[in-house]
């Protein structure tokens, strides 16, 4: 299982614009974001998301859209 994971996020990774904060960290150094509820984003919590390529701002809240971050915190509340 284990595996697979590591392939659907390395498949995810690659997808990625280049300016993708997880390219240049590496998925290890994953930035913080929490899920919400929403379809397709979580919620960032990161004091410097505005240098992030996924980034959005509704209302009061800062959100990303980057499918690394949204399949792993939506599949494993991390």
């Amino acid at each position: 299982m284990e595996k697979e994971l590591k392939k659907e996020i390395e498949k995810l990774l690659k997808n990625c614009p280049k300016g993708c904060k997880c390219r240049q960290r590496g998925i290890e150094n994953r930035c913080s974001v929490k899920d919400v509820g929403l379809e397709g984003f979580v919620a960032c919590l990161e004091d410097n998301s505005l240098d992030c390529v996924h980034w959005i701002i509704f209302g009061h809240a800062c959100y990303c859209s980057c499918p690394v971050r949204v399949f792993i915190a939506k599949g494993f509340n991390v």
